[in-house]
């Protein structure tokens, strides 16, 4: 994660993200989008946070929409593809 994106997810503002920050953080975007609270994205929710490649290779079993669990697969497959040196954190 680079540039102006890291303080937003740094919960405790020590210039790193763990992997457990990441994972809240994502849950409250996760939260904010779901705007009908049904548990699941659909493409009308995630406006252009989520382009259309991202949401159909998050949308693993090809349904139309993205689940808790498929959004949390996704956000921890991209936080450990952006943790290039593999300490387990961003900075």
């Amino acid at each position: 994660m680079q540039g102006e994106a890291l303080p937003l997810v740094d919960i405790n503002k020590d210039g790193s993200v763990t992997k457990e920050e990441f994972s809240s953080q994502m849950d409250v975007l996760f939260e904010g989008m779901d705007t009908n609270g049904d548990g699941q994205l659909e493409n009308s929710e995630v406006g252009t946070f989520i382009n259309g490649e991202l949401f159909e290779a998050a949308d693993t079993n090809n349904n139309g929409r993205i689940s808790r669990d498929e959004f949390q697969a996704q956000t921890q497959k991209d936080f450990d593809q952006a943790d290039q040196d593999g300490n387990g954190l961003l900075d």
